[in-house]
Formats: structure tokens, sequence, C-alpha cells
């Protein structure tokens, strides 16, 4: 117990230690992949714990972060999330997890960004010609199975379609995932996110962002003060950034009230996350808020779930 929370801690460290020394800069490849909406977490438990989770998502985010995650959540059920982004842009994401055909699990996702009220010119003018808006949208499907009692496999298949204005792009990537139980209160899972062709927008290509995760979670089996902790740590790698990290803690009361912190680190605007969960019978309402530096605004996520056995 004693060494696998040093273990743990140690990791922790780590990655802050990474922050200190690896300062922020932009990266050369900065902008060169297309739908950037893909890069966005789900749901306002995880954001709230700093993004972190490939190894402890518990629900249907599953299918957006690690697939392989499915066979581990202990519930069935409906999500959604509404997520007031910066600057006007807005998400909204529907999901759901169910098992089906013996030991297979699986996810769905539909996940909608819209920024409405776009100003369209042809030059420097005061009044805008006219306005439209900008959409992106995600289809996703995800499978799931334990291999052995420790180890599951996951694989994702997800339909991609933009618009902007009048123009269109349609596309599809595929999502890989593992996850492996170490000891029953220690889990470390790794993702690989978004692998498919390059998509066309008008007369331009661009490669999709392509995201690599690889963490742990700690979740101890004994209560504290009538809770729960869980603490998840994780780095992630996209196509067109360095690499990042995400550290996030929840204590869950009686499986009732769930306070959570997080941090994110090496973002250009972005640190510290908390939010807050509360659950009642079959029920739960999750909120996250996620602070930005700039002047952007801040992020402000609200999740709905709908629980079966």
């Amino acid at each position: 117990m004693k060494r696998t929370i040093i273990y743990f801690l140690s990791m922790a460290i780590a990655l802050g230690a990474f922050s200190g020394v690896h300062a922020y800069s932009i990266p050369s490849s900065a902008g060169e992949t297309g739908l950037a909406f893909l890069k966005v977490g789900i749901g306002s438990r995880n954001l709230a714990m700093g993004d972190a989770g490939v190894a402890s998502a518990y629900d249907a985010t599953a299918v957006y972060y690690n697939p392989a995650l499915l066979p581990k959540v202990a519930s069935r059920g409906l999500f959604f999330t509404y997520h007031n982004f910066i600057q006007d842009i807005n998400q909204q994401y529907i999901g759901g997890n169910f098992q089906w055909l013996g030991s297979n699990y699986f996810g769905f996702g539909v996940n909608l960004f819209t920024i409405p009220d776009i100003e369209k010119r042809t030059g420097p003018t005061t009044n805008p010609i006219s306005e439209f808006d900008s959409r992106d949208l995600a289809f996703n499907f995800a499978w799931g199975r334990s291999i052995t009692s420790r180890l599951s496999l996951g694989i994702g298949f997800k339909y991609l379609y933009e618009k902007i204005d009048v123009d269109e792009l349609t596309g599809y990537a595929f999502d890989f995932g593992a996850s492996y139980d170490v000891i029953p209160m220690l889990r470390i899972g790794a993702s690989y996110a978004n692998v498919g062709p390059e998509v066309e927008f008008i007369s331009e290509s661009f490669e999709l962002p392509k995201i690599f995760r690889f963490g742990a979670a700690l979740m101890p089996q004994k209560d504290i003060y009538s809770g729960r902790i869980t603490v998840a740590a994780e780095v992630s790698k996209y196509t067109d950034s360095d690499m990042h990290g995400h550290i996030g803690l929840e204590y869950s009361y009686k499986n009732m009230i769930s306070p959570r912190l997080g941090y994110a680190l090496n973002f250009s605007d972005k640190g510290f996350t908390g939010g807050l969960g509360i659950r009642y019978s079959l029920y739960s309402i999750d909120y996250a808020y996620v602070p930005f530096d700039s002047d952007l605004g801040d992020s402000h996520r609200l999740s709905l779930g709908v629980w079966f056995k």
C-alpha cells in the first residue's frame, strides 16, 4: 500500500517537475491539423480533474478517453453535457454505455461544437455582408472487452463532419485503448485517438489531431471519513503540440457529493481546474470550471446523468 502511494506520488511530482523545467512555447507544428474540437475533453468530472481521464473515466466518457475502460464502468447509463466554452463557442455532448452480447461493452457519443453569428466580410468594412455559423460534429461508437481479469482492450470509430458557411468536409477516424489493473487500487491506461486519413476542406488538406495518452489512477479501496479518493495523473501528446501533463483529485463522500480539483501542465493559458458532483439515487449532476489566463474567457461545463444497473 505505502509503496503504491509513493510510486504514484512520484509520478505526480515528476509531472510537476516536467512543467517547471519545460516552459510552454508554441511548437513549430502548431496549426497543422484540422478539426481542433477533437482535442477538447468530454464530461464535467474529467475536466474538473485536469482532463485526466485515460485511466479514471468511469462513465460513457470512456468512449472519448479510452474505450478499454468500458468494461470497468460499474453502471450503465446516459448523460448529457453542455459546455459554455470560450468566445461564444458552445459544445453539446450526449452519450451512453451498455453491455450486449455477453461480455462485450459498448459506448456511443454525439459531440457537437457550434460557433454562431460569425460576421462575413470581403474587405475591411464597418458592417458585415452577412452572418453565418460554424458546426463541428463527431459520431462516436466504441467497443471494449476484458481479455483477462486485469487487462482490457478497446477500439472506437468516429464519423466526422464540419460545415463553415456553405463549405463542408467529412472524414472518419479510429481510437485504440488498453487498460491494466496492476493491483485492485492501481490502474494504468493508454490510448491513441483520431487515427485516420487526412481531411480536405475546400482546397486544403489537413491531418487529424492524433492524441496519445498514458496515465494511471489510484483508487484506494478503504473509506476515508465515509468517502473514497481517486487520484489520476497522465501525460498526453497531440500531433501539433508539445507534451502535456494532467493531474486530478476527487473525494466522493458516500457516493453522493464529490468535490474535485485538477491541474493541467504545459498549456499556454490554463492550469488549475475544479468542480463538484452530486448524485442521488440513479441521477447525477456535475459541474466543472476551467479558468483561462488570457482574455479568451473562462469555461463552464454542466453534465446530467441517468444511471441504470
